[in-house]
């Protein structure tokens, strides 16, 4: 009784001396010890992505489904990641300087950010199945259009403009589409999986665009390439892609399993929702405006960096066009590597953990920028230093970043709202980024110590962001219970955090965590 763990080894608390940084301080320091202990405990059924129930048809369904979402969507950065990795040959062709070329990357963020606004309440109104298949049908003919008239710099902005903005319903689609299929206590990992597509995808893309680079592909010729490995993919995707487990005769994971019921349970209904009910539960939510805040800052880094790797790499350390179109994939290569470790492990601590997690991540993003802004600043940067910061820098931004519109929506929208918190969230996001390819195209022109210097002044409002989120989250369990523990003995003065009791929200002989 006088122990800080039950004879279970559980960790316990004291009742009112919680320790939580940047939270409440108690007077008992040894609290932060079994309160840091709680939230990364791990449950051995939160493994799975299958639920209770399932037959084999479900369970294969949901394979094939999870990877015509993931293949699908990271053919959209054929059509995608094409232009940052012509642009060294476009401009070698005296089509664009590093400042025009800034205005057409500004032109494609608006029309993506303008996209954000409609693709979220248009999914989560008609399905997310056929939305993202004529997204990629129209991506498709944008780039054939692209290729055919790129010299005339207004149709060929105004394509590009087209194609950001139809592929911005292509992440709505499978926001709307994962749940369905998803248990609720996986959708961290599968989040995590799903977000490979524009990560690893990113990287296959400009691996096999490099090659064609160095084989002297003519810029239009590598367009009508992606044109058509996107064709050859959307095939794929007309077959493999199910809206929900209903349409092979399953059963939704999440009405299996009422343990997996969503953080706000009083939002979920499975009524059709109007935009302004969609919409005004998450604006009276103050996770997510910090949230918000959170995509704004880590978008705009994270642009900056996609769009600009192969010019700085080219124009700063003197790499040739294709070999800098090449390494730029350091960037999503080390992102991708870090959302996939980042979402099994997310999957494993309890909801209070994200935002400590998250602050982790975004704290080595300002030390990496930092560095990367100090060795270009003292002028003794080299292409490996260059390149390794880089890296880093993509191993702490893209994680974050992930989960914004994946994880993070889902937990705050609730059940058949996640495609519209998701693309809020990143319309906020992309919106605020307009101005980072022009304003990087302009400061770069003046020095590349400049460009550095206002990510690192971005990466702190990010790391500010994921303070608040992570103080509104503490206050949101403790107003619905989660924070609290559920069973006290106030003889000893103890709690437990793990018990099976009466919760107000889900009842008797749930375990809450």
């Amino acid at each position: 009784k006088g122990s800080r763990f039950d004879s279970k080894r559980r960790p316990v608390l004291r009742n009112g001396h919680q320790l939580f940084l940047f939270g409440w301080l108690g007077s008992d320091v040894r609290s932060v010890i079994p309160l840091f202990a709680s939230l990364l405990h791990t449950h051995a059924n939160a493994a799975t992505m299958d639920a209770p129930g399932d037959s084999q048809r479900t369970k294969t369904w949901r394979r094939i489904v999870l990877c015509a979402m993931t293949f699908g969507y990271g053919a959209y950065y054929l059509c995608k990641s094409n232009i940052s990795v012509i642009g060294p040959l476009m401009e070698d062709d005296g089509l664009y300087t590093d400042e025009s070329w800034g205005t057409l990357l500004a032109v494609g963020s608006a029309g993506y950010a303008a996209g954000k606004f409609f693709g979220g309440p248009v999914v989560d109104t008609f399905g997310g199945k056929w939305i993202f298949m004529i997204a990629m049908a129209i991506s498709g003919l944008s780039t054939v259009v692209m290729g055919l008239w790129g010299q005339a710099s207004g149709v060929f902005m105004s394509a590009w403009f087209v194609n950001r903005f139809i592929q911005a319903f292509g992440w709505a689609a499978v926001v709307g589409i994962t749940p369905k299929w998803i248990p609720q206590r996986s959708q961290g990992k599968i989040f995590a999986i799903v977000s490979l597509s524009y990560l690893f995808g990113d990287v296959v893309v400009r691996i096999i665009l490099g090659q064609l680079m160095h084989a002297d592909w003519t810029w239009n010729e590598i367009m009508y390439f992606c044109a058509g490995g996107l064709g050859v993919v959307f095939v794929f995707v007309c077959f493999a892609l199910k809206e929900c487990p209903e349409e092979i005769g399953g059963v939704n994971p999440n009405d299996m399993d009422a343990s997996t019921a969503l953080v706000n349970p009083e939002r979920d209904s499975d009524e059709k929702p109007t935009f302004q009910q969609l919409v005004a539960p998450l604006f009276k939510d103050p996770r997510f405006w910090a949230v918000c805040l959170m995509s704004a800052s880590l978008t705009f880094v994270r642009e900056t960096f996609r769009e600009w790797t192969a010019m700085f790499l080219k124009n700063a350390l003197h790499m040739q066009k294709d070999e800098a179109a090449t390494a730029s994939i350091v960037f999503p290569l080390a992102g991708g590597c870090a959302t996939l470790l980042a979402g099994i492990y997310l999957d494993k601590i309890d909801r209070r953990a994200r935002g400590p997690f998250l602050m982790s991540f975004c704290i080595g993003v300002l030390v990496s920028t930092l560095c990367l802004w100090l060795v270009v600043i003292t002028d003794v940067v080299t292409t490996v230093s260059g390149i390794v910061l880089i890296g880093a820098i993509g191993f702490f931004l893209v994680p974050p970043f992930s989960f914004i519109a994946g994880v993070l929506a889902v937990e705050i929208a609730g059940k058949g709202r996640e495609s519209t918190c998701s693309t809020l969230f990143e319309a906020v996001g992309y919106t605020a980024s307009i101005a980072a390819p022009q304003l990087t195209g302009v400061l770069a022109e003046k020095g590349w110590s400049l460009v550095f210097l206002m990510l690192i002044i971005v990466g702190c409002l990010g790391t500010a962001s994921v303070g608040l989120y992570w103080w509104y989250s503490i206050k949101h369990f403790r107003k619905t219970g989660l924070f609290t523990p559920l069973l006290e003995d106030p003889s000893a003065g103890k709690v437990d955090m793990f018990s099976t009791a009466v919760h107000p929200q889900y009842g008797e002989g749930k375990t809450v965590q």
